[in-house]
Order: C-alpha cells, then structure tokens, then sequence
C-alpha cells in the first residue's frame, strides 16, 4: 500500500515534531493493542535490547528534520 496508509509516515513532518522520544520507544518495545504493530521487545531478551532501541530511534530521527 501507499507510504502511511495503516499507520502514520515515520518521515512525516507532522509525526516527527509530535511524537516524542518516549513515545516511539514505547510504541517499539511494547507495540500498539488492536494494531498490526506488535512489540519488539520480548520475554527473556527476545526483540531489540534497550542501545538497538537508542539507534533506532535516532535512525527514525534522521528521517524528517524536526522544526525547532
């Protein structure tokens, strides 16, 4: 489907000046109920540890520079 169809455009202005850090960690680590986003930190150290979610998140932050 199109960029952003099931769930908001990561790169998108708009997600990236209202999401804050905290938000999208836990949207990573515990995933989104009632949505095909599922967690991605586990039981017994299954899914990302916490420095793979410290890349990703500032990956995700390169995507759209955030207004300051």
């Amino acid at each position: 489907g199109e960029k952003g169809q099931v769930a908001p455009t990561l790169s998108s202005r708009s997600f990236q000046e209202k999401a804050s850090d905290a938000m999208i960690l836990r949207t990573i680590a515990e995933g989104r109920p009632g949505t095909a986003m599922v967690a991605f930190v586990g039981a017994e150290g299954t899914g990302f540890t916490g420095g793979e979610l410290a890349d990703l998140l500032a990956y995700l932050r390169t995507l759209s520079p955030r207004r300051r």
